[in-house]
């Protein structure tokens, strides 16, 4: 199995939510997408014009972990353009046709997954604290705690 960082941009065809127990016997969830990424290059037309040519694309398995997981897959939806990157592995699984055959599968742990504004009509964001939460807390007070723990990078392994 060949290990390598990788960067992509493509839209989701499948998306699943699952939550994978662990040996310590927690459990953390797993968002697991397909992503098909569009392999296009420019061509120069006859009349001078550049245009695009299509060369194919190919699919990959991207799998996001941890509270960032929810966080995404409240967001993403089928056909949804997202740029994602970590680390590329491939895998081989038994052909769903014939499983005597192995398939090979490029697979993504991501580190992180955006959504392309392509194709996006709007955002909205949330609320910002107010100013007098924003200015800097006195020497005996802490920060309120937060339970958006957005920043939970925990993968278990």
């Amino acid at each position: 199995m060949s290990m390598s960082n990788f960067v992509g941009e493509g839209n989701i065809g499948k998306m699943e939510l699952r939550t994978v127990p662990l040996s310590d016997g927690e459990s953390k969830p797993v968002l697991n997408l397909s992503v098909r990424v569009n392999v296009d290059r420019p061509v120069q037309g006859d009349n001078g014009q550049r245009s695009w040519e299509d060369r194919g694309g190919r699919w990959f398995l991207v799998e996001y972990w941890g509270k960032r997981a929810q966080m995404a897959e409240a967001v993403l939806q089928v056909g949804a353009r997202v740029i994602f990157g970590g680390e590329l592995s491939q895998e081989q699984f038994p052909s769903r046709q014939d499983p005597s055959q192995s398939v090979q599968v490029d697979k993504i742990r991501a580190d992180f997954i955006a959504i392309s504004p392509i194709c996006v009509d709007s955002v909205q964001y949330r609320s910002k604290r107010s100013k007098a939460a924003q200015s800097a807390p006195d020497a005996e007070q802490s920060p309120a705690p937060s339970d958006d723990d957005s920043y939970d990078d925990d993968i278990p392994f």
